[in-house]
C-alpha cells in the first residue's frame, strides 16, 4: 500500500473511532476502542513526521544538485574569463605588432622612393607611394579580419570591399605580385626620347 493510502485509510480510521467515542460519550456507553484510537493517532503522527522527513531529504538533495550544478557553471565561467582575457591581450599584443610592422613597411617603402629619386633616370614607383601600399595592406588586413564571422565591418571598423575574398596564403608574396617589376625598372635604363630630352 502507498503512503498516500496509508495515510488516508488512518485519517479514515481516526474519524470512524472519533465518531464512535463521540457516540458512547453521549449515549453514556464505554467507549472501548481508546486504544485502537491511540494507536491510529500514533500512526498517522508518525507516518506525517516521515513524510516530512522524505520532503526536507528531498529538498535537501535537490539543494546540493543545484549547488553543484552553480559551482560547475561557475567554474565554467571563471575559466573562460580566463580565456577571454588571454585572447584579448594576445590580440592587442598582436594589434601593437601589426601597427609597427606596418609603420616599418612604409618607412622601408619611402626609403626605396627616395633612393630611387635619387638614382640617375630613376624615379619612384607609384605602387610604392604610402597611399597605394596602405591601400594593399588594408585590404589584405579586411581579409583576415572578415574570417571572423564574415562580414563586411569589423564592429564600427569598416573591411574594404574589394577584398580578394580567402586570406592570402603570403602578404610577402602577395605583395611582390603587386609590384612586379616595379622595383627592377628603377635600375633599367631610361628609354631614348627621354635620354635625348635630357641632354
Amino acid at each position: 500500500m502507498s503512503p498516500n493510502l496509508d495515510h488516508t485509510a488512518l485519517e479514515s480510521r481516526i474519524a470512524e473511532l472519533r465518531a464512535k467515542r463521540g457516540a458512547a460519550q453521549l449515549d453514556g456507553q464505554p467507549f472501548n476502542d481508546a486504544a485502537a484510537l491511540a494507536e491510529a493517532e500514533a500512526s498517522l503522527a508518525a507516518l506525517e513526521d516521515a513524510e516530512a522527513e522524505a520532503s526536507r531529504r528531498g529538498a535537501e538533495r535537490q539543494r546540493q544538485a543545484d549547488a553543484a550544478r552553480d559551482a560547475g557553471l561557475r567554474s565554467k565561467v571563471d575559466l573562460a574569463m580566463l580565456d577571454y582575457f588571454k585572447a584579448i591581450t594576445a590580440a592587442e599584443e598582436a594589434t601593437r605588432t601589426l601597427a609597427a610592422s606596418v609603420k616599418a613597411a612604409l618607412t622601408a617603402a619611402d626609403a626605396v622612393s627616395r633612393a630611387a629619386n635619387e638614382f640617375q633616370h630613376g624615379a619612384a614607383p607609384l605602387v610604392l607611394s604610402k597611399q597605394s601600399v596602405l591601400l594593399r595592406l588594408s585590404r589584405m588586413i579586411s581579409n583576415s579580419l572578415r574570417e571572423i564571422d564574415g562580414q563586411s565591418s569589423f564592429g564600427q571598423i569598416e573591411l574594404a570591399t574589394d577584398a580578394i575574398m580567402g586570406p592570402p596564403a603570403n602578404w610577402s608574396v602577395t605583395e611582390q605580385r603587386a609590384l612586379g617589376g616595379s622595383v627592377a625598372s628603377i635600375f633599367a635604363p631610361p628609354p631614348i626620347s627621354r635620354k635625348l630630352k635630357d641632354l
